[in-house]
């Protein structure tokens, strides 16, 4: 997959030092995470990364999941664990953790290699609060966040214990990919 950057904030940024840092390092950020996502899905599948006010992620918090106030990552998949004939990717092919189709019908039939297959959004200045509550480095937690939502558009998700296992388990491994520990992991 290829991530393409969206910055939604248009300057609603707080202008944190500690975050202008880290969006300073958005070459040293994104370049390792892109070859990351390459490994999953289809090399030629795009992703949009979107950053994200406080305020809008509340508002998308409030309106797809029904739930108060901001969050640090949503993700909303194009593709679908449901669907008749060949999925698009195969449970087990390239991260998928089920079989996934696309969800509408598409114009043409090689129109699927650059299919968008969604996005990942991220409120970027919660999250640097949240780091800053708990001690966690922002780079790995923003690399984290980013794993994270696109293995929920491949069809991973962590409703219950033994799929929040697994999930954490893929996310250390392509964490690893990048010479990071997951922060979340016993011992870390």
């Amino acid at each position: 997959m290829k991530l393409e950057l969206v910055d939604q904030r248009a300057g609603d940024s707080t202008g944190d030092p500690e975050l202008g840092r880290l969006w300073g390092q958005e070459a040293s950020l994104l370049a390792p995470l892109r070859q990351v996502a390459r490994s999953l899905g289809c090399e030629s599948w795009r992703v949009n990364l979107v950053l994200v006010s406080d305020q809008a992620m509340a508002d998308l918090n409030q309106r797809f999941r029904q739930k108060a106030g901001v969050t640090d990552v949503l993700s909303f998949p194009y593709l679908t664990p449901t669907g008749e004939g060949e999925p698009v990717l195969a449970s087990g092919q390239k991260g998928a953790a089920c079989d996934l189709w696309i969800a509408e019908p598409l114009p043409t039939p090689d129109s699927a290699q650059s299919l968008l297959v969604g996005e990942v959004v991220l409120a970027l200045d919660f999250v640097v609060e949240e780091c800053r509550r708990e001690g966690r480095d922002l780079r790995t937690e923003f690399m984290l966040l980013v794993i994270h939502g696109c293995l929920h558009l491949l069809g991973w998700d962590h409703s219950e214990p033994g799929r929040q296992q697994r999930m954490r388990e893929r996310e250390g491994l392509l964490l690893e990919q990048l010479g990071l520990d997951h922060p979340l992991r016993e011992g870390s």
